[in-house]
């Protein structure tokens, strides 16, 4: 009985073996695509280390500054000093009050119509003590500033 325990041991070891090196084959062979950089991410990196309160997906907001506010869902896992916000492209990460737990503030300056705002982290891997970056990109819109004729 122990020599088929052992056996089934050593051919579920060696299972589990080759489905690995076959997902790493697959990673590195693949040209990138989303649900590549999505499974790459999970089986790395784990849970999402970040969440974005505001602004919120696909939401409507005034002309003028954006509210911004980024809680840290796992601060441990964090590298300090590594949030970095992007509106549009352009950094404003100057522009937010940075935190143990996350980030607020405003950002300006928003364009009328289609936004995208990137928040950027570096977190700790769940397996080993590597860093990993961690990213969201919210794209939202604001609306156009009324004009007032005046004459």
């Amino acid at each position: 009985m122990t020599r088929m325990i052992g056996r089934q041991t050593v051919f579920g070891l060696a299972g589990a073996a080759a489905v690995a090196g076959l997902l790493g084959v697959f990673f590195s062979a693949s040209g990138g695509n989303s649900l590549d950089l999505a499974l790459r991410r999970a089986l790395y990196l784990g849970t999402p280390t970040l969440e974005v309160r505001s602004p919120l997906d696909a939401q409507l907001y005034a002309p003028g500054g954006v509210p911004v506010l980024v809680a840290y869902v796992d601060a441990q896992r964090i590298a300090p000093g590594t949030l970095r916000c992007l509106l549009n492209g352009r950094d404003v990460t100057h522009q937010l009050t940075l935190g143990s737990n996350g980030a607020a503030g405003r950002v300006y300056p928003a364009r009328e119509g289609r936004n995208s705002l990137r928040v950027e982290v570096y977190a700790q891997g769940l397996w080993t003590s590597r860093y990993f970056e961690d990213s969201i990109e919210i794209d939202f819109r604001v609306r156009t500033a009324q004009r007032l004729d005046r004459s």
